[in-house]
């Protein structure tokens, strides 16, 4: 009885989460209200292996990869990528998403 006490504890605060949540936008909309809420220099991704991005340059990135891939790939219903370091990652897939 406990775990199923639980299981519906969990449900039910999931759902008010959700309930409360603006879910109206896109991901990359709330990237780019976020920026604007906290600041364009504002530290936005992080690798230790290559540094790190402000939300301004991942978002410049994000639309020079987006003009990108409109041009080159305009009318294909799928698009397979190789995805590359976690910055790299953030920024393609801003990319594909305002292509």
């Amino acid at each position: 009885r406990r775990a199923a006490a639980g299981s519906a504890l969990y449900q039910v605060m999931s759902d008010l989460v959700f309930r409360t949540q603006d879910i109206d936008k896109t991901v990359l909309q709330k990237i780019i209200e976020t920026a604007h809420e906290r600041g364009m220099k504002e530290l936005a991704v992080q690798d230790p292996v290559t540094g790190s991005l402000s939300y301004g340059k991942l978002l410049t990135a994000a639309a020079v990869l987006g003009e990108k891939f409109e041009h080159l790939y305009a009318g294909q219903e799928t698009l397979g990528i190789m995805l590359p370091n976690a910055n790299g990652s953030c920024a393609t897939l801003l990319g594909v998403m305002s292509a």
